[in-house]
Protein backbone atom coordinates (compact mmCIF):
# COMPACT_ATOMS: atom_id res chain seq x y z
CA UNK A 1 0.00 0.00 0.00
CA UNK A 2 1.16 3.41 -1.19
CA UNK A 3 0.53 6.29 1.51
CA UNK A 4 0.27 9.70 -1.27
CA UNK A 5 -0.23 13.08 -0.11
CA UNK A 6 -0.14 16.16 -1.80
CA UNK A 7 1.86 18.36 -0.38
CA UNK A 8 2.95 20.75 -2.88
CA UNK A 9 -0.11 22.94 -3.24
CA UNK A 10 -1.73 22.05 0.01
CA UNK A 11 1.15 23.15 1.53
CA UNK A 12 2.00 26.51 0.04
CA UNK A 13 -1.31 27.52 0.82
CA UNK A 14 -0.92 26.16 4.54
CA UNK A 15 1.75 28.18 4.58
CA UNK A 16 0.34 31.46 2.96
CA UNK A 17 -3.31 31.03 5.20
CA UNK A 18 -0.72 30.65 8.19
CA UNK A 19 1.28 34.02 7.87
CA UNK A 20 -1.48 35.63 7.14
CA UNK A 21 -3.53 34.49 10.35
CA UNK A 22 -0.03 34.62 12.33
CA UNK A 23 -0.83 37.88 13.86
CA UNK A 24 -4.38 36.54 15.25
CA UNK A 25 -2.51 33.82 16.55
CA UNK A 26 -0.30 36.42 18.47
CA UNK A 27 -3.28 37.98 20.17
CA UNK A 28 -4.52 34.64 20.58
CA UNK A 29 -1.72 33.49 22.16
CA UNK A 30 -1.28 36.87 24.74
CA UNK A 31 -4.94 36.58 25.69
CA UNK A 32 -4.51 32.59 26.68
CA UNK A 33 -1.43 33.35 28.10
CA UNK A 34 -2.45 36.50 30.03
CA UNK A 35 -5.26 34.88 31.19
CA UNK A 36 -4.67 31.69 31.80
CA UNK A 37 -5.99 31.65 35.35
CA UNK A 38 -9.52 33.08 34.64
CA UNK A 39 -11.15 29.74 35.18
CA UNK A 40 -10.92 28.47 38.52
CA UNK A 41 -10.97 24.43 39.46
CA UNK A 42 -13.56 22.46 38.71
CA UNK A 43 -13.70 19.27 36.23
CA UNK A 44 -10.63 20.56 35.12
CA UNK A 45 -8.68 19.40 38.38
CA UNK A 46 -10.10 15.97 38.19
CA UNK A 47 -7.37 15.24 35.29
CA UNK A 48 -4.84 17.04 36.93
CA UNK A 49 -4.96 15.25 40.26
CA UNK A 50 -5.57 11.81 37.97
CA UNK A 51 -2.44 12.42 36.68
CA UNK A 52 -0.49 13.67 39.75
CA UNK A 53 -1.25 10.37 41.84
CA UNK A 54 -0.39 8.15 38.70
CA UNK A 55 2.58 10.26 38.77
CA UNK A 56 3.26 8.76 42.12
CA UNK A 57 3.16 5.15 41.34
CA UNK A 58 -1.18 4.59 41.58
CA UNK A 59 -3.14 3.26 39.24
CA UNK A 60 -6.16 4.65 37.54
CA UNK A 61 -9.42 3.42 38.60
CA UNK A 62 -8.05 0.71 40.68
CA UNK A 63 -6.39 3.18 43.72
CA UNK A 64 -8.06 6.25 42.04
CA UNK A 65 -11.56 7.41 41.28
CA UNK A 66 -12.18 8.43 38.17
CA UNK A 67 -15.79 8.27 36.40
CA UNK A 68 -14.30 9.88 32.84
CA UNK A 69 -12.42 8.05 30.06
CA UNK A 70 -8.32 8.03 30.53
CA UNK A 71 -6.52 9.61 28.17
CA UNK A 72 -6.48 13.32 29.84
CA UNK A 73 -4.72 11.51 33.14
CA UNK A 74 -2.47 9.86 31.34
CA UNK A 75 -1.73 13.66 29.38
CA UNK A 76 -1.38 15.02 32.75
CA UNK A 77 1.16 12.39 33.70
CA UNK A 78 3.09 12.97 31.00
CA UNK A 79 3.23 16.53 31.05
CA UNK A 80 4.20 15.69 35.40
CA UNK A 81 6.98 13.80 33.87
CA UNK A 82 8.06 16.21 31.42
CA UNK A 83 7.73 19.64 33.35
CA UNK A 84 7.58 18.93 37.54
CA UNK A 85 5.65 21.46 37.91
CA UNK A 86 6.68 22.87 41.47
CA UNK A 87 3.85 25.09 42.15
CA UNK A 88 0.03 25.29 41.29
CA UNK A 89 0.51 28.11 39.64
CA UNK A 90 3.24 26.28 37.42
CA UNK A 91 1.23 22.90 37.26
CA UNK A 92 -2.68 25.01 36.20
CA UNK A 93 0.47 26.92 32.85
CA UNK A 94 1.48 24.30 32.00
CA UNK A 95 -2.02 22.23 31.31
CA UNK A 96 -3.21 25.16 29.64
CA UNK A 97 -0.69 26.51 27.40
CA UNK A 98 -0.84 22.74 26.16
CA UNK A 99 -4.01 23.12 25.02
CA UNK A 100 -3.28 26.05 23.08
CA UNK A 101 0.26 24.24 21.41
CA UNK A 102 -2.40 21.22 20.66
CA UNK A 103 -5.25 23.70 19.61
CA UNK A 104 -2.67 25.63 17.30
CA UNK A 105 -1.76 22.97 15.24
CA UNK A 106 -4.56 21.60 14.80
CA UNK A 107 -5.52 24.74 13.14
CA UNK A 108 -3.01 24.45 11.09
CA UNK A 109 -3.84 20.74 10.32
CA UNK A 110 -7.49 21.60 9.55
CA UNK A 111 -6.44 24.79 7.30
CA UNK A 112 -4.19 22.42 5.19
CA UNK A 113 -6.79 19.52 4.59
CA UNK A 114 -9.83 21.78 4.05
CA UNK A 115 -8.58 25.26 3.07
CA UNK A 116 -11.05 27.99 3.00
CA UNK A 117 -13.73 26.31 5.22
CA UNK A 118 -10.44 25.49 7.44
CA UNK A 119 -9.58 29.03 7.75
CA UNK A 120 -13.50 29.99 8.14
CA UNK A 121 -13.69 27.65 10.94
CA UNK A 122 -10.36 28.80 12.71
CA UNK A 123 -11.04 32.55 12.46
CA UNK A 124 -14.44 32.37 14.15
CA UNK A 125 -14.09 29.63 16.78
CA UNK A 126 -10.75 30.59 18.17
CA UNK A 127 -12.28 33.98 18.67
CA UNK A 128 -15.35 33.31 20.80
CA UNK A 129 -14.51 29.41 22.31
CA UNK A 130 -13.46 31.77 25.31
CA UNK A 131 -17.24 31.56 25.88
CA UNK A 132 -17.26 27.96 26.43
CA UNK A 133 -13.88 27.47 28.16
CA UNK A 134 -12.08 26.40 25.07
CA UNK A 135 -8.59 26.92 26.38
CA UNK A 136 -8.97 25.22 29.32
CA UNK A 137 -7.34 21.55 30.11
CA UNK A 138 -10.52 19.58 29.62
CA UNK A 139 -11.47 16.32 26.84
CA UNK A 140 -13.50 18.46 24.82
CA UNK A 141 -10.56 20.94 24.60
CA UNK A 142 -9.14 18.42 22.51
CA UNK A 143 -12.20 16.39 21.15
CA UNK A 144 -13.64 19.31 19.35
CA UNK A 145 -10.61 19.29 17.18
CA UNK A 146 -10.71 15.93 16.60
CA UNK A 147 -14.56 15.74 15.80
CA UNK A 148 -14.14 18.69 13.31
CA UNK A 149 -11.60 16.78 11.06
CA UNK A 150 -13.65 13.85 11.26
CA UNK A 151 -16.79 15.62 9.99
CA UNK A 152 -14.62 17.68 7.42
CA UNK A 153 -13.77 14.02 5.94
CA UNK A 154 -17.18 13.07 6.03
CA UNK A 155 -18.16 15.74 4.01
CA UNK A 156 -15.22 15.36 1.42
CA UNK A 157 -16.80 11.47 1.07
CA UNK A 158 -20.18 12.63 1.03
CA UNK A 159 -19.91 15.22 -1.99
CA UNK A 160 -18.28 12.95 -4.23
CA UNK A 161 -14.58 13.10 -3.69
CA UNK A 162 -12.15 11.07 -2.49
CA UNK A 163 -10.07 10.54 0.69
CA UNK A 164 -6.68 9.39 0.87
CA UNK A 165 -5.09 5.96 2.62
CA UNK A 166 -3.49 9.08 4.99
CA UNK A 167 -7.17 10.41 5.43
CA UNK A 168 -8.37 6.39 6.29
CA UNK A 169 -5.38 6.36 8.71
CA UNK A 170 -5.64 9.58 10.62
CA UNK A 171 -9.54 9.26 10.51
CA UNK A 172 -8.68 5.88 12.75
CA UNK A 173 -6.24 7.77 15.23
CA UNK A 174 -8.59 10.46 15.45
CA UNK A 175 -11.62 7.85 16.44
CA UNK A 176 -9.59 6.38 19.00
CA UNK A 177 -8.49 9.33 20.49
CA UNK A 178 -12.47 10.41 20.94
CA UNK A 179 -13.49 6.98 22.20
CA UNK A 180 -10.95 7.55 25.35
CA UNK A 181 -10.90 11.01 25.64
CA UNK A 182 -15.01 11.61 26.73
CA UNK A 183 -17.30 9.06 26.23
CA UNK A 184 -20.33 11.18 25.24
CA UNK A 185 -18.40 12.22 21.95
CA UNK A 186 -18.46 8.32 21.20
CA UNK A 187 -21.55 8.08 19.05
CA UNK A 188 -20.73 11.07 17.05
CA UNK A 189 -17.25 9.68 16.60
CA UNK A 190 -18.25 6.23 15.59
CA UNK A 191 -20.74 7.55 13.46
CA UNK A 192 -18.31 9.85 11.41
CA UNK A 193 -16.22 7.20 11.28
CA UNK A 194 -18.88 4.70 9.54
CA UNK A 195 -19.83 7.33 7.32
CA UNK A 196 -15.88 7.87 6.39
CA UNK A 197 -15.29 3.68 5.87
CA UNK A 198 -18.68 3.25 4.51
CA UNK A 199 -18.35 1.64 0.71
CA UNK A 200 -18.31 -1.70 -0.80
CA UNK A 201 -14.72 -1.40 -2.15
CA UNK A 202 -12.32 -2.03 1.50
CA UNK A 203 -8.85 -0.88 -0.09
CA UNK A 204 -5.93 -1.77 2.18
CA UNK A 205 -6.11 1.53 4.03
CA UNK A 206 -9.58 0.89 5.57
CA UNK A 207 -8.32 -1.89 7.02
CA UNK A 208 -4.86 -0.23 8.13
CA UNK A 209 -6.97 2.45 9.93
CA UNK A 210 -9.63 -0.13 11.78
CA UNK A 211 -6.63 -2.08 12.88
CA UNK A 212 -5.63 1.45 14.69
CA UNK A 213 -8.68 1.78 15.70
CA UNK A 214 -8.42 -1.98 17.73
CA UNK A 215 -5.26 -2.31 18.36
CA UNK A 216 -4.71 0.98 20.36
CA UNK A 217 -7.89 0.02 22.12
CA UNK A 218 -6.53 -3.14 23.64
CA UNK A 219 -3.64 -1.24 24.16
CA UNK A 220 -5.56 0.78 26.63
CA UNK A 221 -7.29 -1.40 27.92
CA UNK A 222 -4.91 -4.50 28.41
CA UNK A 223 -3.29 -1.98 30.88
CA UNK A 224 -6.31 -1.26 32.62
CA UNK A 225 -7.92 -2.66 35.61
CA UNK A 226 -11.33 -3.23 33.18
CA UNK A 227 -13.52 -4.35 36.35
CA UNK A 228 -12.92 -0.96 38.18
CA UNK A 229 -13.55 0.93 34.65
CA UNK A 230 -16.45 -0.13 33.49
CA UNK A 231 -18.17 0.16 37.30
CA UNK A 232 -16.57 3.80 37.41
CA UNK A 233 -16.91 4.58 33.71
CA UNK A 234 -20.06 3.03 32.80
CA UNK A 235 -22.13 2.07 35.84
CA UNK A 236 -21.73 5.38 37.46
CA UNK A 237 -22.26 7.75 34.31
CA UNK A 238 -25.44 5.40 33.65
CA UNK A 239 -27.12 6.51 36.28
CA UNK A 240 -27.77 10.28 35.77
CA UNK A 241 -28.71 9.17 32.11
CA UNK A 242 -31.12 6.83 33.03
CA UNK A 243 -32.74 9.34 35.62
CA UNK A 244 -32.85 11.83 32.73
CA UNK A 245 -34.43 9.42 30.55
CA UNK A 246 -37.00 8.33 33.00
CA UNK A 247 -37.89 12.04 33.70
CA UNK A 248 -38.55 12.56 29.97
CA UNK A 249 -35.64 14.80 29.17
CA UNK A 250 -34.13 12.94 26.42
CA UNK A 251 -36.63 11.56 23.92
CA UNK A 252 -39.47 14.11 24.63
CA UNK A 253 -38.85 17.95 24.04
CA UNK A 254 -35.41 17.48 25.03
CA UNK A 255 -34.66 15.30 21.40
CA UNK A 256 -36.31 18.49 19.68
CA UNK A 257 -33.98 20.69 21.33
CA UNK A 258 -30.66 18.20 20.78
CA UNK A 259 -31.28 18.27 16.79
CA UNK A 260 -32.91 21.34 15.73
CA UNK A 261 -30.81 23.79 18.62
CA UNK A 262 -29.90 25.59 15.48
CA UNK A 263 -34.05 26.43 15.15
CA UNK A 264 -34.14 27.07 18.95
CA UNK A 265 -31.79 29.38 19.37
CA UNK A 266 -33.60 31.94 17.63
CA UNK A 267 -36.51 31.73 20.38
CA UNK A 268 -35.49 30.49 23.42
CA UNK A 269 -32.66 32.06 25.67
CA UNK A 270 -30.41 34.51 27.22
CA UNK A 271 -30.13 37.91 25.46
CA UNK A 272 -26.67 38.55 25.21
CA UNK A 273 -23.35 38.72 22.66
CA UNK A 274 -23.14 35.33 22.41
CA UNK A 275 -26.77 34.61 21.55
CA UNK A 276 -26.57 36.97 19.07
CA UNK A 277 -23.53 35.85 17.36
CA UNK A 278 -25.31 32.53 17.18
CA UNK A 279 -28.43 33.44 15.93
CA UNK A 280 -26.44 35.17 12.71
CA UNK A 281 -24.19 31.70 12.75
CA UNK A 282 -27.57 30.10 12.56
CA UNK A 283 -28.95 31.77 9.60
CA UNK A 284 -26.16 31.18 7.40
CA UNK A 285 -26.32 27.44 8.70
CA UNK A 286 -29.90 27.36 7.87
CA UNK A 287 -30.64 28.98 4.62
CA UNK A 288 -27.77 27.10 3.42
CA UNK A 289 -29.21 24.01 4.42
CA UNK A 290 -32.54 24.69 3.08
CA UNK A 291 -31.40 25.75 -0.36
CA UNK A 292 -29.08 22.43 -0.26
CA UNK A 293 -32.19 20.68 0.99
CA UNK A 294 -35.12 21.95 -1.15
CA UNK A 295 -34.00 23.52 -3.96
CA UNK A 296 -30.82 20.68 -5.08
CA UNK A 297 -31.75 18.26 -3.64
CA UNK A 298 -29.06 17.30 -1.70
CA UNK A 299 -31.02 14.98 0.87
CA UNK A 300 -27.37 13.28 1.95
CA UNK A 301 -25.95 16.49 3.17
CA UNK A 302 -28.97 17.61 4.51
CA UNK A 303 -29.89 14.86 6.67
CA UNK A 304 -25.72 13.98 7.60
CA UNK A 305 -25.75 17.68 8.89
CA UNK A 306 -28.75 17.51 11.08
CA UNK A 307 -27.97 14.11 12.79
CA UNK A 308 -24.17 14.58 13.18
CA UNK A 309 -25.31 18.18 15.29
CA UNK A 310 -27.62 16.61 16.73
CA UNK A 311 -25.65 13.69 18.23
CA UNK A 312 -22.95 15.84 19.25
CA UNK A 313 -25.44 18.11 21.57
CA UNK A 314 -26.29 15.74 23.96
CA UNK A 315 -25.81 18.39 27.06
CA UNK A 316 -26.74 21.49 25.41
CA UNK A 317 -28.17 24.23 27.80
CA UNK A 318 -30.33 27.23 27.12
CA UNK A 319 -28.51 29.67 24.45
CA UNK A 320 -26.57 32.58 25.57
CA UNK A 321 -25.28 30.61 28.52
CA UNK A 322 -21.60 31.12 29.12
CA UNK A 323 -18.60 29.29 30.94
CA UNK A 324 -18.72 27.28 33.73
CA UNK A 325 -22.46 26.21 32.76
CA UNK A 326 -21.38 25.87 29.05
CA UNK A 327 -18.35 23.85 28.19
CA UNK A 328 -20.28 20.51 27.81
CA UNK A 329 -21.30 22.99 24.55
CA UNK A 330 -17.81 23.36 23.01
CA UNK A 331 -17.68 20.25 20.46
CA UNK A 332 -20.92 20.92 19.41
CA UNK A 333 -20.52 24.70 18.81
CA UNK A 334 -16.85 24.08 16.87
CA UNK A 335 -18.94 21.48 14.91
CA UNK A 336 -21.97 23.84 14.18
CA UNK A 337 -19.08 26.25 13.31
CA UNK A 338 -17.16 23.93 10.53
CA UNK A 339 -20.24 22.76 9.03
CA UNK A 340 -21.33 25.66 8.69
CA UNK A 341 -18.22 26.77 6.63
CA UNK A 342 -18.79 23.76 4.59
CA UNK A 343 -22.26 24.57 3.65
CA UNK A 344 -21.39 27.96 2.55
CA UNK A 345 -18.58 26.60 0.21
CA UNK A 346 -21.05 23.96 -1.40
CA UNK A 347 -23.70 26.83 -2.03
CA UNK A 348 -21.11 28.43 -3.95
CA UNK A 349 -20.28 25.74 -6.33
CA UNK A 350 -24.52 26.63 -7.22
CA UNK A 351 -24.49 28.87 -10.11
CA UNK A 352 -28.31 30.01 -9.42
CA UNK A 353 -27.75 30.93 -6.02
CA UNK A 354 -24.31 32.98 -5.75
CA UNK A 355 -26.02 36.30 -4.82
CA UNK A 356 -27.03 34.32 -1.81
CA UNK A 357 -24.08 32.57 -1.35
CA UNK A 358 -22.26 35.83 -1.49
CA UNK A 359 -24.75 37.83 0.77
CA UNK A 360 -23.95 34.75 3.50
CA UNK A 361 -20.49 35.15 3.38
CA UNK A 362 -20.49 38.87 3.72
CA UNK A 363 -22.56 37.77 6.93
CA UNK A 364 -20.05 35.68 8.05
CA UNK A 365 -17.35 38.54 8.03
CA UNK A 366 -19.57 40.77 9.64
CA UNK A 367 -20.08 37.96 12.23
CA UNK A 368 -16.21 37.42 12.46
CA UNK A 369 -15.70 41.28 13.35
CA UNK A 370 -18.07 41.30 15.59
CA UNK A 371 -16.96 38.49 17.66
CA UNK A 372 -13.48 40.46 17.82
CA UNK A 373 -15.61 44.03 18.16
CA UNK A 374 -15.50 46.41 21.68
CA UNK A 375 -17.75 44.03 23.82
CA UNK A 376 -16.25 40.90 22.84
CA UNK A 377 -13.93 38.94 25.26
CA UNK A 378 -11.87 39.08 22.14
CA UNK A 379 -11.68 42.49 22.34
CA UNK A 380 -11.90 43.30 26.16
CA UNK A 381 -8.92 41.10 26.89
CA UNK A 382 -6.89 43.20 23.77
CA UNK A 383 -7.52 46.51 25.07
CA UNK A 384 -4.44 47.29 26.94
CA UNK A 385 -5.75 47.28 30.64
CA UNK A 386 -3.46 45.53 33.20
CA UNK A 387 -4.64 42.48 34.12
CA UNK A 388 -2.26 40.64 37.03
CA UNK A 389 -1.90 36.79 36.58
CA UNK A 390 -0.77 36.44 39.87
CA UNK A 391 -3.69 38.36 40.87
CA UNK A 392 -6.41 36.18 38.87
CA UNK A 393 -4.83 33.41 39.96
CA UNK A 394 -4.69 34.09 43.87
CA UNK A 395 -8.63 35.08 43.24
CA UNK A 396 -8.89 31.40 42.05
CA UNK A 397 -6.26 28.72 43.65
CA UNK A 398 -5.33 30.78 46.84
CA UNK A 399 -7.78 28.62 49.15
CA UNK A 400 -5.79 25.32 46.85
CA UNK A 401 -2.67 26.47 48.22
CA UNK A 402 -3.23 28.11 51.45
CA UNK A 403 -4.82 24.61 52.69
CA UNK A 404 -2.65 22.49 51.34
CA UNK A 405 0.59 24.52 52.19
CA UNK A 406 -0.62 24.48 55.90
CA UNK A 407 -1.32 20.67 55.89
CA UNK A 408 2.33 20.26 54.08
CA UNK A 409 4.00 22.68 56.92
CA UNK A 410 2.08 20.36 59.67
CA UNK A 411 2.57 17.48 58.17
CA UNK A 412 5.48 14.36 57.55
CA UNK A 413 6.12 11.66 54.86
CA UNK A 414 3.99 8.93 56.48
CA UNK A 415 0.79 11.14 57.40
CA UNK A 416 -2.24 11.04 55.27
CA UNK A 417 -5.23 13.63 53.86
CA UNK A 418 -8.88 13.36 53.20
CA UNK A 419 -10.53 16.18 50.91
CA UNK A 420 -14.39 15.44 51.52
CA UNK A 421 -16.32 16.15 47.74
CA UNK A 422 -14.52 18.90 46.20
CA UNK A 423 -11.37 21.03 46.45
CA UNK A 424 -9.17 18.10 45.58
CA UNK A 425 -6.16 20.45 44.13
CA UNK A 426 -5.31 20.03 48.00
CA UNK A 427 -3.65 17.07 47.62
CA UNK A 428 -1.16 18.52 45.21
CA UNK A 429 0.13 21.06 47.10
CA UNK A 430 -0.18 19.22 50.39
CA UNK A 431 1.95 16.59 48.94
CA UNK A 432 0.82 13.36 50.91
CA UNK A 433 -0.79 10.65 50.36
CA UNK A 434 -4.77 10.19 50.41
CA UNK A 435 -6.18 7.77 53.28
CA UNK A 436 -9.00 6.71 51.13
CA UNK A 437 -9.17 3.63 49.62
CA UNK A 438 -10.11 4.92 46.09
CA UNK A 439 -7.80 8.33 46.88
CA UNK A 440 -10.19 10.56 45.41
CA UNK A 441 -14.31 10.77 46.83
CA UNK A 442 -15.60 12.97 44.27
CA UNK A 443 -19.24 13.80 44.24
CA UNK A 444 -20.52 11.37 41.53
CA UNK A 445 -19.14 8.73 44.47
CA UNK A 446 -21.57 10.10 46.97
CA UNK A 447 -24.23 8.17 45.38
CA UNK A 448 -22.82 4.52 45.24
CA UNK A 449 -22.36 2.47 48.12
CA UNK A 450 -18.93 0.52 46.88
CA UNK A 451 -17.77 4.09 47.60
CA UNK A 452 -19.72 5.53 50.56
CA UNK A 453 -18.65 2.19 52.22
CA UNK A 454 -14.87 2.87 51.60
CA UNK A 455 -14.97 6.02 53.18
CA UNK A 456 -16.71 4.87 56.38
CA UNK A 457 -14.56 1.77 56.64
CA UNK A 458 -11.62 4.40 56.19
CA UNK A 459 -12.95 6.61 59.23
CA UNK A 460 -13.30 3.32 61.38
CA UNK A 461 -10.24 2.11 60.97
CA UNK A 462 -7.76 4.03 59.03
CA UNK A 463 -8.52 7.92 60.10
CA UNK A 464 -6.51 10.47 58.45
CA UNK A 465 -4.30 12.51 59.80
CA UNK A 466 -5.93 16.07 58.11
CA UNK A 467 -9.59 16.36 56.91
CA UNK A 468 -10.64 19.00 54.81
CA UNK A 469 -14.09 20.28 53.76
CA UNK A 470 -15.39 22.72 51.49
CA UNK A 471 -17.07 24.74 53.79
CA UNK A 472 -18.80 28.01 53.55
CA UNK A 473 -19.98 30.84 55.92
CA UNK A 474 -23.19 29.62 56.15
CA UNK A 475 -21.49 26.14 56.86
CA UNK A 476 -18.76 26.48 58.67
CA UNK A 477 -18.79 22.82 59.99
CA UNK A 478 -18.10 20.21 58.26
CA UNK A 479 -21.96 17.77 58.20
CA UNK A 480 -19.93 14.78 56.84
CA UNK A 481 -17.26 14.51 59.77
CA UNK A 482 -19.21 10.97 61.14
CA UNK A 483 -19.86 11.87 64.65
CA UNK A 484 -18.06 9.00 66.38
CA UNK A 485 -15.30 10.21 65.38
CA UNK A 486 -15.99 14.32 66.00
CA UNK A 487 -14.18 14.61 68.74
CA UNK A 488 -10.84 12.75 67.55
CA UNK A 489 -10.30 16.12 65.75
CA UNK A 490 -9.39 20.00 66.29
CA UNK A 491 -10.78 22.34 63.50
CA UNK A 492 -7.91 25.25 62.91
CA UNK A 493 -8.47 28.98 62.53
CA UNK A 494 -7.87 30.90 60.11
CA UNK A 495 -7.66 34.66 60.31
CA UNK A 496 -10.48 35.11 63.28
CA UNK A 497 -12.77 32.12 62.23
CA UNK A 498 -13.02 28.32 61.53
CA UNK A 499 -11.09 27.13 59.00
CA UNK A 500 -12.11 23.70 56.85
CA UNK A 501 -9.43 22.38 57.79
CA UNK A 502 -8.66 19.78 60.87
CA UNK A 503 -6.32 18.13 62.16
CA UNK A 504 -6.28 14.66 64.46
CA UNK A 505 -5.82 15.20 68.28
CA UNK A 506 -3.04 12.69 68.26
CA UNK A 507 -1.20 14.10 65.65
CA UNK A 508 -0.89 17.64 67.44
CA UNK A 509 1.93 16.33 70.11
CA UNK A 510 3.97 15.82 66.76
CA UNK A 511 3.78 19.12 65.29
CA UNK A 512 7.21 20.90 66.31
CA UNK A 513 6.46 24.64 67.06
CA UNK A 514 8.60 26.01 64.69
CA UNK A 515 5.90 24.40 62.06
CA UNK A 516 3.06 26.25 64.34
CA UNK A 517 5.40 29.46 63.85
CA UNK A 518 5.37 29.05 60.31
CA UNK A 519 1.73 28.44 60.00
CA UNK A 520 1.26 31.89 61.44
CA UNK A 521 2.12 33.47 58.06
CA UNK A 522 -0.54 31.96 56.54
CA UNK A 523 -2.71 32.83 59.41
CA UNK A 524 -3.80 29.45 60.35
CA UNK A 525 -3.97 29.10 64.04
CA UNK A 526 -5.24 26.56 66.62
CA UNK A 527 -8.41 27.50 68.88
CA UNK A 528 -7.95 28.39 72.42
CA UNK A 529 -9.63 25.93 74.24
CA UNK A 530 -8.73 22.01 72.12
Amino acid sequence: MKIKINFSNKLIKTLIFSFLLLPFFILLFKISYQRFAMFGCFDECFNYLAGYFMFDGKILYKDIFFHHQMLMPYLSYVIHLISHPDSIYQLVLYHRMFIFVFAFLMDLFIIYRFGKPGVGFVLLFEATKFYFMGSLFLPESLVVYLQVYLLGLCWVKLTGKNLSSFDYITAGFFTWAIIFLREPYILSGFFMYAVILWGRKWKSAKYLSLGIVLLLSFLVLAFTDLRSYIYQVVVVNLKPVLGRAKANEIFGLEFLRTFFYPIYIFFVGKWNFLRNLLMGLSAIFLISLWILLIRSKRFKLAVFSIIVLGISNGRHVLPGTTFYEAFHMLVWFGMFVMLTMLLLEELFKIKNFLPVSRTLAILFIVLFIYAISPGSFFAENLQGKEISRNREFRLEFDKYYINGEAIRLLSDSNDTLFVDLWDYLIYWQAGIDSSYKYTTYLGPAAVFPLFTDARSEMFRSNPPDFYYYACSDEQPFSPFLPEFRSNDYIQLYYVDKPSCLYVKKTKLQDIPAESWEKLKILRFYLPDKI
